[in-house]
């Protein structure tokens, strides 16, 4: 009997040490499945974001891209799980001239107080609607849709506070060495995008590890 219950003893200490092994194993896994330089890029030297609560997720996109119609709602819904944590800021993109005009017609939006409504319209008007949108004349239809007079319209497009705006949207592309879109820019610090890691979930995963390091850094100091 003593001895049966010895080795009833030894093969749960084997049992538990092969558990320990594996979480440790799975741990290290996870801490090791993305790496920098392959998954995400160090953005040197990092740049101070703007004022405001929680680690900014900026999310660049173009109008014209189709990818970014499928990936908006989904991070959208990322950072609404996630509440005051993260702070979520657009940014267009200008990776070329053709697109510069979307990008004006961005801030134009927020200039009038319909950011959020009218990107949503925007996307919906070309992926949904076949709409190009890529001259002035066709944005301010769709913003006289939604309640915008073409006066109004005409007036933010060509105002000092959207000309600053797209000035400085075009040197953080140039910082953050945006080449195509959607990318995501954490914190002035990491950039990737779903294409970097190979699929939306390990997208988010990815994400939700580096919003934890810059919480974590903050946290610090």
């Amino acid at each position: 009997m003593r001895r049966l219950n010895t080795l009833k003893s030894s093969v749960a200490g084997w049992i538990s040490l092969a558990a320990l092994i594996l979480l440790a194993w799975n741990t290290m896994a996870v801490a090791g499945e993305f790496e920098a330089g392959e998954h995400y890029r160090v953005i040197e030297p990092a740049k101070t974001v703007r004022g405001g609560d929680g680690v900014e997720i900026a999310d660049i996109f173009w109008y014209g891209c189709p990818h970014c119609y499928t990936f908006k709602p989904m991070l959208d819904e990322w950072v609404a799980q996630n509440g005051e944590r993260v702070r979520l800021v657009r940014l267009p993109a200008m990776v070329n001239r053709s697109w510069h005009i979307h990008g004006q017609a961005w801030y134009t939006a927020l200039a009038l107080g319909k950011a959020e409504e009218l990107h949503q319209a925007i996307f919906d008007a070309i992926h949904q609607d076949g709409q190009r949108l890529n001259q002035r004349s066709g944005l301010r239809s769709l913003f006289e849709q939604h309640g915008v007079t073409p006066e109004n319209f005409d007036s933010a497009w060509e105002s000092f506070s959207v000309d600053a705006h797209l000035r400085r949207a075009r040197q953080l592309n140039g910082d953050y060495g945006i080449r195509g879109t959607p990318s995501v820019v954490i914190n002035g610090r990491y950039m990737t995008s779903p294409s970097m890691v190979g699929s939306y979930e390990q997208f988010f995963r990815l994400l939700d590890e580096l919003v934890a390091r810059e919480a974590g850094d903050e946290a610090q100091a």
